[in-house]
């Protein structure tokens, strides 16, 4: 049994893998382009002692709290999963699954 583990996994994920996602499982472009504007532009403000920093720029990673965030992540990891597994990479270590999905994360 292989597992992948990373305690910030939805923080990390690029989201140009989002996108090949999307494309390489065939989803409609008008989806894909929705989709595309909810993870551009995000700014977030986080709040320290009563009051907010200045807005930074957030360009990896779903969205935290959003509903569509875990399907994405999902998505991203089964299409890994199924090229490792047309390319017959999936090996008996857990170290190799890892050391090739790693291209996907930050």
């Amino acid at each position: 049994m292989y597992s992948l583990t990373n305690s910030h996994a939805f923080d990390s994920i690029l989201r140009e893998s989002i996108l090949t996602s999307l494309y390489s499982n065939k989803i409609p472009h008008k989806l894909i382009n929705l989709i595309k504007l909810t993870l551009e532009n995000t700014t977030v403000k986080v709040k320290v002692n009563n009051n907010y920093i200045s807005d930074f720029r957030v360009d990896i990673g779903v969205k935290q709290g959003d509903p569509l965030s875990p399907t994405l992540f999902n998505l991203v990891i089964d299409t890994v999963l199924t090229q490792l597994d047309l390319r017959g990479n999936i090996s008996t270590s857990e170290f190799d699954i890892r050391v090739t999905v790693h291209h996907i994360y930050k």
